[in-house]
């Protein structure tokens, strides 16, 4: 069932990305429109010499689709200097009020940060957003934007009495050009895609940093972190396709959520306490990742170093492509292999040996945990899904020498295997049976089509680095196991051809039949048995079964 919770989250997260691109473009293209200022009504203050705005045209702002409404610096050539009380009471939306630098009173604008989003203009091409402090008594601001063209930002500790305290979500997330980061030590959170999809290649973490969120770093050109421990939360995605990312150094205490450092594909080196929590789904998609502290995880073989084995079982079976857990993988699959295939099995006895150990001693997991996903959850918990199944499957035909390829649909996950110059559907999880059985081994299109709604289409896939596939259309498998005749049926004419082959072997002949389509009960031999089959698999035909 991982196909469809995958579709979902994906349809979930491609919806985020379009609604945070949408909010960002309206604030951008706003900012780029006329202030305004017609729109504001005023009175002199007592000399006469500057203006006081005491109200708003909302419903002419809203009509005309305002995002932004900007504080005037003038108004009728008169420098504006205050403002009335109550002036955004007859605002219904949210909406971006920005102040100009140096504006001499804007305290009466205070409480309404709660319901607006009160931006402050430096004269340094940063904007600030307000809100309340921890306390709730007095007031803070995030940076919320730089329009400037430098590719270094200096961000100072404070503005206008203001702590500066978080990078908002919405920073320089066009601002291609930046490339450096000075932050304050008074920053305590960087918001959501704060720096995403920017060329930022440095930038210090402050000393107060607690929080990192989502996607914040997505898909920036850093090279190192080192995340300090002050930082008690690293959300998801947060630093996803860093794919410059070489090294990062992460604090015991330090709670990282799932897929964090997702993909970061350069990613060589992870600098982490053993005794800590931290769980191999944060580095999903680390193809390179090969080292913990700066050593080697696994031996050249793919086994686990002594010094890593039980750090790596305790917390990174529920990881996904990453380096060393493929070595990992690899290196049990050749074992298995090594010790229970020879050179004098046929290619579908071989088949079945795998296909049979992974029913007989795996179970199918429930509870969908994130362990169950992988090739390594069958030899090493026992337990796992039905992309488990197929992964395992299908590394172990690889492994093996067999040409394959890993097909999928929205809610299940098996092979399709070449034997004998055919190609056919291999399903273990559809056999994983109690005592296992051969029903989905080495099927047709047309049996596995009819058979669930599971199989009523498939395509190719390549869940990981593992599964990289020669084959890059889908098969055709149109092949029966039993006809042996090649009319396309299965009939009592097949089982004749099988005797009679049967008995000339026996007696010494050379076999002419093929064996890949005779040995319907997958022994590695012609015998008896497998016109017996034929002839109960004609009868369920005959009767509809």
């Amino acid at each position: 069932m991982l196909y469809k919770y995958r579709k979902i989250i994906s349809a979930v997260l491609s919806a985020l990305f379009t609604a945070v691109s949408i909010d960002f473009n309206d604030i951008s293209s706003a900012a780029m429109n006329e202030k305004h200022t017609d729109l504001w009504s005023y009175s002199l203050t007592d000399d006469g010499k500057s203006a006081c705005l005491t109200g708003f045209d909302f419903r002419t702002a809203y009509e005309n689709g305002y995002v932004n409404i900007y504080v005037p610096e003038t108004i009728d050539g008169i420098s504006v200097t205050d403002i009335s009380e109550g002036i955004l009471d007859g605002s219904q939306n949210r909406l971006y009020l920005f102040i100009p630098h140096n504006f001499p009173d804007y305290s009466s604008l205070l409480p309404y940060c709660d319901k607006h989003n009160i931006i402050l203009c430096d004269d340094d091409d940063y904007q600030y957003i307000l809100s309340r402090s921890h306390d709730n008594e007095n007031y803070e601001i995030s940076l919320f934007a730089y329009n400037g063209t430098r590719d270094y930002l200096y961000i100072p500790n404070e503005y206008d009495g203001f702590k500066v305290s978080g990078i908002y979500r919405e920073f320089v997330l066009s601002k291609s050009d930046v490339k450096f980061a000075a932050l304050p030590d008074t920053i305590r959170n960087i918001d959501e895609f704060a720096f995403a999809y920017t060329q930022l290649e440095y930038l210090n973490f402050p000393s107060e940093l607690e929080k990192i969120d989502s996607y914040a770093f997505t898909n920036t050109r850093l090279t190192h972190l080192d995340i300090p421990a002050s930082v008690k939360e690293i959300q998801k995605y947060a630093f996803v396709s860093c794919n410059l990312l070489k090294n990062v150094t992460i604090s015991s205490d330090t709670f990282v959520e799932p897929y964090a450092f997702r993909s970061c594909q350069a990613l060589e080196n992870i600098n982490i306490d053993l005794n800590s929590d931290i769980h191999g789904n944060v580095f999903s998609g680390c193809e390179n990742l090969m080292m913990i502290n700066g050593k080697k995880v696994v031996n050249d073989d793919g086994s686990p170093i002594a010094e890593y084995a039980d750090f790596i079982h305790d917390n990174f079976l529920d990881g996904d492509n990453i380096g060393f857990m493929n070595c990992y993988a690899q290196y049990l699959a050749r074992k298995f292999i090594s010790e229970h295939l020879n050179d004098d099995m046929t290619d579908v006895e071989k088949i079945r040996i795998m296909h049979d150990w992974l029913c007989d001693n795996v179970i199918f997991d429930d509870s969908y945990s994130d362990s169950s996903y992988t090739e390594l959850s069958p030899f090493l918990t026992g337990k796992t899904v039905c992309e488990g199944y197929a992964r395992t499957m299908n590394l172990l035909l690889r492994e093996a020498g067999f040409e394959t390829c890993y097909v999928k649909n929205d809610t299940h996950a098996w092979i399709i295997v070449k034997v004998g110059g055919y190609y056919f559907h291999l399903d273990p999880t559809w056999d994983d049976l109690e005592p296992t059985v051969h029903s989905w081994f080495l099927c047709d299109d047309d049996f596995v089509r009819k058979e669930t709604v599971h199989h009523t289409y498939w395509e190719i896939a390549v869940p990981n680095a593992l599964h990289t596939s020669d084959i890059t259309e889908v098969p055709v498998c149109n092949t029966l196991i039993g006809d042996v005749n090649h009319d396309n049926l299965i009939n009592p004419i097949d089982a004749v051809y099988v005797l009679n082959e049967y008995s000339k072997v026996s007696l010494g002949s050379p076999m002419k039949l093929e064996l890949v389509l005779a040995d319907c009960n997958f022994n590695g031999k012609l015998d008896a048995c497998d016109a017996a089959i034929i002839f109960q698999k004609y009868a369920e035909i005959s009767s509809g079964l």
